[in-house]
């Protein structure tokens, strides 16, 4: 709630809206609660609910076209009303213009367009008709005419042309006929060079060329082989596959710092490190005749403005592997083969490892057992344990938790400057002193349940003391508790086995290997988790240091404190 207070006070409400045949899409920018379509005397013909995006949000609203005159906007008390245009009716159609093809143009009827195309290359433009009321119409572009009939209301249809010096554009409908005037401007092609700049290029974006804030920066993200075989067999697989759609799409933003607009052709291609086309980075939606290798967009590029080209980029995740390939813009104008700017960018792909994602399944199949542990058996445990062992269990726990606690509010100073490896300083106090009062504890009540009671105990103080909680706890405490339980058990330290009573250097082998075995893997369920879950990365080298030091050497350290204290507890007890 906070968080949605803070954007609304943050980003200005903004709407803006065009008649469609069949309705009104709207634009909205900012937090809104709803938006409304208003009728001519302020009626409310239709509504929606808003969104919380910042970014740019299309809604599309079916209503009665013929009536619809504004939009507005409601956020708390906040409104916000923008004046729709009229459709762009002739001859019951409703006419657009995509200049170059691809790219809609803010045309109405009557209004004539300006061709620059660099050394006077022919222009590839779009008409798009839509039908209103059923409807004939004849379209003519230079030597061309083409006769296109719309029988049905809704119906679309989109008519590429071409245009070259001297061409003319025209309509015919019912015996009325609509000239488009049109003016041509060539451009040198040294001009348009030098007016010309790379301003942006993201990778991945989202079909309206936004970044993809889930995604990192100009890298294929790829789940392990073994893992996405499994997500396929179960139907779950991690995105549309490489024949129905794209992994995602690059958004280009060109500058252009001349007086006239330039139209472009800009296509993409991902090649390997020696320039050859990638297999790998095939768009098999857009291949005819098995060898294209590119996709291809048409854009606009306003005088003294930008404008940005949405390009998909197709993934084989059944041929990538990781390593780094080039990414590759080449942009040309209309009719050209000779390209104005080439742009390269590196590409980076990394699967994710199997041993990540088997690590991720043994830490969550121990968290569920671990809680299952606790939820079966801590009535039992609180009821067969005497008063005196549950105020034992309790002191110790909570001196593990204040321990912690003191630590990390002591040492909070030096692990900001040491930062990853704060570990090995931090768990120096932490874990040393921790294991020392688990190996004390269980030296005195060498039971099962035990150690998951002060588990329990601990984190519900911490909990207390540091007033933080996330749903994550419980995946550690679990698994903690599963490992610490396990590998007590493994090494006989909650058997009946006499091991109290052999010698200290026995004693000390037999706790280390029980608490060892278990820090170590509830120390590499934590560098998973944070791997998984907070998208960290951490290097082999740096993995192995913090299994071996605050692990596993740090546990054989505490056990060396602990059991000489631990008997001399004993004879007091005894």
């Amino acid at each position: 709630m906070l968080l949605a207070l803070l954007l609304a006070c943050a980003s200005p409400l903004e709407v803006s809206g065009t008649v469609v045949a069949g309705g009104v899409e709207v634009v909205l920018r900012g937090p809104a609660d709803q938006v409304e379509v208003l009728g001519p005397q302020g009626e409310v013909l239709a509504a929606r609910r808003g969104g919380q995006g910042l970014d740019a949000l299309w809604i599309d609203v079916p209503v009665d076209w013929e009536r619809a005159s504004a939009v507005r906007a409601t956020r708390g008390e906040a409104q916000v009303t923008s004046a729709l245009a009229p459709l762009a009716l002739w001859g019951g159609v409703d006419v657009a213009l995509q200049l170059p093809l691809g790219q809609p143009l803010a045309w109405r009827p009557g209004e004539g367009i300006a061709l620059r195309p660099v050394d006077g290359l022919p222009v590839p433009l779009g008409l798009q008709l839509t039908a209103v009321h059923p409807a004939e119409i004849t379209v003519g572009a230079g030597q061309v005419r083409e006769r296109v009939a719309l029988p049905v209301a809704g119906q679309r249809r989109l008519i590429p042309l071409s245009l070259g010096a001297g061409d003319s554009l025209w309509l015919e409908a019912g015996g009325a006929r609509l000239e488009i005037p049109t003016t041509w401007s060539p451009v040198p092609r040294a001009e348009a060079a030098a007016k010309l700049a790379w301003i942006e290029g993201r990778f991945p974006a989202d079909p309206r060329g936004l970044p993809e804030t889930g995604r990192p920066e100009d890298r294929v993200t790829l789940p392990s082989r073994w893992w996405g075989a499994l997500l396929r067999r179960v139907g779950l697989g991690e995105r549309l596959s490489p024949e129905l759609g794209p992994w995602a799409w690059e958004a280009v933003t060109l500058g252009n710092s001349g007086d006239q607009p330039l139209d472009l052709s800009l296509s993409a291609s991902v090649l390997e490190p020696d320039g050859t086309p990638s297999r790998v980075f095939r768009p098999r939606l857009r291949e005819a005749d098995g060898q294209l290798s590119r996709v291809v967009s048409l854009l606009r590029v306003p005088p003294g403005g930008e404008a940005t080209a949405v390009l998909p980029v197709y993934v084989d995740p059944r041929l990538a592997h990781q390593g780094t390939w080039i990414r590759e813009v080449r942009v040309t104008p209309l009719g050209s083969a000779e390209p104005l700017l080439v742009h390269r960018e590196p590409l980076y792909v990394s699967r994710g490892s199997a041993w990540l994602a088997g690590g991720l399944a043994v830490t969550l199949l121990g968290a569920a057992l671990g809680l299952a542990w606790l939820g079966l058996g801590l009535r039992r445990w609180l009821r067969e344990r005497s008063t005196s062992e549950l105020m034992t269990v309790a002191l110790f726990g909570t001196l593990a938790a204040v321990l912690t606690a003191t630590s990390r509010l002591l040492l909070s100073g030096v692990g900001a400057a040491l930062g990853p490896f704060s570990p090995l300083v931090v768990g120096l106090l932490d874990d040393v002193l921790r294991t020392a009062l688990v190996a004390t504890l269980l030296s005195l009540l060498p039971r099962r349940g035990v150690a998951a009671l002060g588990v329990l105990v601990g984190w519900l103080v911490q909990l207390l003391l540091l007033g933080s909680f996330l749903p994550t706890d419980l995946i550690f405490v679990g698994a903690r508790v599963a490992w610490l339980e396990g590998g007590l058990w493994l090494a006989g330290i909650t058997r009946p086995t006499g091991w109290r009573d052999a010698s200290p250097l026995g004693r000390w082998a037999r706790l280390s290997l029980g608490l060892g075995v278990a820090s170590v893997l509830s120390t590499g369920g934590g560098l998973v988790l944070h791997m998984t879950l907070f998208r960290l990365w951490f290097a082999p080298w740096y993995v192995a240091m913090v299994l071996l030091l605050p692990g596993f050497a740090y546990v054989l350290v505490g056990v060396a404190l602990a059991v000489p204290f631990a008997e001399s507890l004993r004879r007091v007890e005894g």
